[in-house]
């Protein structure tokens, strides 16, 4: 078990400074008496020098730790992509198959009323089918619409939204935008050999 899994990267960073700054003291100390340490400063700075080598070995195994839990989490999160891919396979496979049973009802459904209009059925009943033919209407919309409706029964749909590539794009070449509008956001990323 890691010494340094419950304490932060950051705590440790803050520590190691205050501890190089310590070393930073006697060392100018050090200078200014050209050298001369007592047996009590000598043992103050050696041990300094110790905390500050130990502090750089936990700093060391912490990044260390924290590169593993990273890559465990990438594993994972491959892994899981890995089962949503098949996943959607399977729901594009299922959705096809809905689809092909879909049409092959609703052919049936048409043969159907075709026969029965032949046959000058309009229902039918036999155990426990009980079937009659309904109509409706829809009203169906042709190409060239927008030239020849009045207005008045046209609906404007919008949307509207950032074209974040031409905004980017501008912004590398010098355009200035509002602050609170806009922004470009660096994104760091750590890779694994």
């Amino acid at each position: 078990m890691s010494r340094v899994r419950n304490v932060k990267l950051s705590e440790l960073s803050a520590d190691m400074m205050n501890v190089l700054a310590g070393v930073e003291e006697f060392e100018a100390a050090m200078e200014k008496s050209g050298g001369d340490l007592g047996d009590e400063d000598f043992r103050q700075y050696a041990g300094l020098k110790g905390l500050a080598k130990q502090r750089g070995e936990d700093i060391e195994e912490k990044i260390c730790d924290l590169c593993l839990v990273a890559e465990e989490k990438e594993m994972e999160a491959a892994a899981i992509g890995g089962e949503v891919d098949r996943l959607d396979k399977r729901l594009t496979a299922l959705k096809k198959r809905k689809a092909a049973l879909a049409g092959s009802a609703e052919r049936i459904r048409k043969y159907l009323i075709g026969e029965m209009n032949i046959l000058g059925l309009d229902r039918f009943k036999h155990g426990v089918y009980r079937v009659r033919i309904t109509e409706s209407e829809r009203l169906i919309v042709y190409p060239g619409w927008e030239e020849k409706l009045a207005p008045e029964f046209i609906v404007t749909k919008t949307t509207t939204q950032v074209d974040k590539a031409a905004v980017k794009a501008a912004i590398k070449a010098g355009d200035q935008f509002p602050a609170d509008c806009v922004g470009i956001e660096t994104i760091k990323r750590l890779k694994f050999d």
